[in-house]
């Protein structure tokens, strides 16, 4: 199976597929190109998801909604998946206190896909992480860069959908 763009072949589904990638930045134009590649790609990744990924400024009632991501770096940094385990050395001193704290409150709340079922633990999350950068400069990220956000995560087309 191809893993790179230029490894595809110049027709069939894989390149179909690609197509209906919008210029480089890896997303579909609409709901429908995702669907349609998904038809195409299915035969050769029957567990493939498609998924949308939005800023979200309250919860969702959308039933193909699979949780809540935080996210900085317009959602390509989840927090959720790296941020709520940090290293030894970063867990000694006064400021590893708290962010064991963070760890052992916030990942039980996580659901099996390591996302928060709930809109308003995420956003608690961001207020959080925010209280700590303010007072800790860089323990995420550098100041003026970070910019944590609470991301949709919902379902656009999957082989049980």
């Amino acid at each position: 199976m191809p893993v790179f763009r230029s490894e595809l072949a110049s027709d069939g589904a894989y390149m179909a597929s690609f197509k209906l990638l919008a210029d480089a930045d890896n997303t579909f134009k609409s709901s429908e190109d995702a669907r349609r590649a998904h038809e195409a790609l299915s035969a050769y990744y029957p567990h493939l998801v498609i998924i949308r990924v939005a800023a979200a400024t309250n919860a969702s009632s959308s039933k193909e909604l699979i949780g809540y991501d935080v996210a900085s770096s317009n959602g390509w940094h989840s927090l959720l998946s790296w941020g709520l385990h940090w290293p030894r050395t970063q867990k000694e001193g006064h400021l590893g206190a708290l962010l064991e704290l963070v760890e052992a409150f916030f990942h039980p709340l996580r659901n099996e896909r390591g996302l928060f079922d709930n809109y308003k633990t995420a956003e608690m999350f961001v207020r959080v992480v925010n209280a700590i950068q303010h007072f800790v400069p860089n323990v995420w990220e550098s100041p003026g860069t970070f910019v944590p956000t609470v991301y949709s995560i919902e379902t656009v087309s999957s082989t049980n959908a």
